[in-house]
């Protein structure tokens, strides 16, 4: 069964890196992406 509702802070921070090129990847240096969607089951959004 899937959560109604979450806090984000209780998603596991993704550990696979971005893609991002050089120039753009030292600005998002540092920055945390949580797997939201995948909690809920979403797929394609």
């Amino acid at each position: 069964m899937k959560p109604i509702a979450v806090k984000s802070k209780d998603v596991a921070v993704r550990v696979k890196p971005s893609i991002y090129p050089a120039p753009f990847a030292v600005l998002m240096a540092g920055r945390e992406k949580r797997q939201i969607g995948e909690v809920f089951g979403l797929k394609n959004f």
